[in-house]
């Protein structure tokens, strides 16, 4: 099987903080990516701690188990060899009274297409 051209966008998804707490417009909120090679597990835990750096402090903690789930799910997708073809997760706050927190605060995992989510194996040079 040949590889496809580099500028052939195979593989698309998204890394998102999503909720009525969040700007669903902050750049910084989403970790999207459209390309030829798939995303590494090392990438998207990179984007989603970024993802977590720039979460305002009340929406970040809401979402403090959120974040940590999805971390979970993408380092248990790279150790089974990634993901192939369309996944969407969504990694909810457990919602309790009085917590302050929007039911709807959640962090979601998207591939729309192609792999993502792959360990990457370094080449030895002689």
């Amino acid at each position: 099987m040949s590889s496809p051209p580099e500028n052939d966008a195979a593989c698309r998804g998204r890394l998102q903080v999503q909720g009525d707490d969040v700007d669903e417009n902050d750049p910084e909120l989403s970790w999207p990516w459209a390309r030829a090679k798939a995303p590494s597990m090392v990438e998207a835990l990179e984007g989603l701690a970024a993802m977590k750096a720039a979460c305002p402090h009340r929406p970040a903690k809401c979402r403090q188990m959120s974040f940590l789930k999805a971390e979970r799910f993408i380092r248990q997708c790279g150790v089974e060899g990634g993901v192939v073809g369309r996944l969407s997760r969504s990694f909810r706050h457990p919602a309790a009274t009085g917590s302050g927190c929007p039911s709807n605060a959640r962090v979601d995992i998207e591939v729309s297409s192609g792999t993502a989510f792959v360990i990457e194996v370094k080449k030895e040079t002689a």
